[in-house]
């Protein structure tokens, strides 16, 4: 290969990278001189691996650098591990940062936020908050925005509404990610205000302002569903149809709701259907949750969830026989339940867990206390009923 420069060499790689070729760039990096790979040349190593979604080379490549890491090496292989959903590690790698004295940029943050957001902690909310203000970044609409809806996944409403007020220049991302956290929160009042609010600022709605305003509204709903396209013109999507459908199923109106399914200009998804099959069982209309049940499975068979909710509401009306049936053909056909995972935050720290647990490192103390819990629970119901017994004349 003939001779090339440093930044002939680094052009190159980062033609590769933004193209996602990992193959390529890490052929040319190969081919490029040691003395030559510097901080930009692994950088663009890093980059190639996280675009072409191959997290773990990244994270192999990084901990190997012989250069130091500068701010783009921390923000590249960060916003890998929050698209590799990989969390807790985005977060382990922020506090790294800091820890070895490299300054976060604002891409940092950027990258950093949706981990933040998924790990349910005010403490680590607050924790970014504070290194915006720390480092004087100014508090625009999209690190606004970021930190909204980290501290609306905690259920901060509180700060969230304290970081919106602070936001210097508020375009229309700002505006929708508070209605969206007071509608996730059902703050619907407060939800319809802001848009009134921000109508009051010549600022024009988009799509995502009305699936805030379907979310919130338990009444009047169908009327902003209406103004989406007769006064702005914006054509509704599935999520906006599915609003529609929680709306018509919390107000009762299953078959409305039925319909406007089966009138769907798209093929429904799982979601719609979820949410009639919970209205079905709100309003106890069984025949409705069989054929949802039905419609769901035909899109996941292997998931038997939507006919353990209508085996409960069998159970709820007393057709026992019916619920034997729809067991034994759950055990029968092999059906799975898709686990549901809970979390608490303790002193700092967000603790996971799921039905029939046993991995977290104190569950014997746990399921000791629960054991506790049941036995106390025993005992008082069992000296009710002798108090019943004894002091009924």
């Amino acid at each position: 290969m003939d001779e090339r420069d440093g930044f002939s060499w680094n052009t190159m790689m980062g033609a590769y990278a933004e193209r996602g070729d990992a193959v390529s760039a890490l052929g040319l990096f190969s081919d490029i001189p040691e003395m030559e790979r510097g901080v930009v040349s692994w950088n663009s190593l890093l980059d190639a691996y996280v675009r072409a979604g191959e997290i773990d080379h990244a994270l192999d490549a990084f901990c190997s650098m012989p250069v130091k890491k500068n701010v783009v090496s921390w923000s590249t292989v960060i916003a890998g591990c929050v698209r590799g959903r990989l969390y807790e590690e985005a977060l382990k790698l922020f506090r790294e940062m800091q820890l070895q004295r490299i300054k976060p940029n604002r891409v940092t943050l950027l990258n950093v936020l949706p981990a933040v957001a998924n790990s349910g902690s005010i403490s680590i909310c607050d924790w970014v908050f504070s290194c915006v203000e720390q480092n004087g970044f100014c508090l625009d609409d999209k690190l606004g925005s970021g930190l909204i809806d980290a501290y609306s996944s905690c259920g901060s409403i509180d700060r969230a509404r304290q970081v919106f007020e602070r936001i210097q220049k508020k375009d229309i991302y700002s505006w929708n990610s508070m209605m969206l956290a007071l509608a996730t929160n059902g703050r619907s009042s407060d939800t319809m205000d802001l848009f009134l609010k921000m109508s009051s600022e010549n600022l024009m709605p988009n799509d995502v302002t009305f699936v805030a305003l379907l979310k919130a509204c338990s009444h009047g709903g169908l009327d902003y569903f209406q103004s989406m396209r007769d006064e702005y013109n914006i054509e509704p999507d599935i999520v906006h149809y599915g609003c529609v459908v929680d709306l018509l199923g919390r107000a009762g109106q299953l078959r409305d709701a039925q319909e406007l399914i089966l009138r769907l200009p798209f093929k429904p998804n799982s979601i719609i259907w979820n949410s009639l099959l919970g209205a079905c069982r709100v309003h106890g209309d069984m025949d409705l949750a069989e054929w949802v049940a039905e419609k769901l499975t035909e899109i996941d068979p292997l998931d038997h969830s939507p006919f353990v909710v209508v085996s409960n509401m069998y159970a709820s009306s007393g057709r026992w026989m019916d619920v034997e049936k729809v067991r034994g053909a759950i055990g029968r056909d092999g059906l799975r339940k898709l686990a549901g995972w809970s979390s608490i935050e303790v002193d700092g720290v967000v603790h996971e867990f799921g039905s029939r647990d046993s991995t977290h490192q104190r569950a014997g103390e746990i399921y000791a206390l629960l054991h506790g819990i049941q036995s106390h629970s025993k005992s008082m119901d069992s000296l009710r009923r002798f108090n019943q017994v004894v002091i009924i004349p």
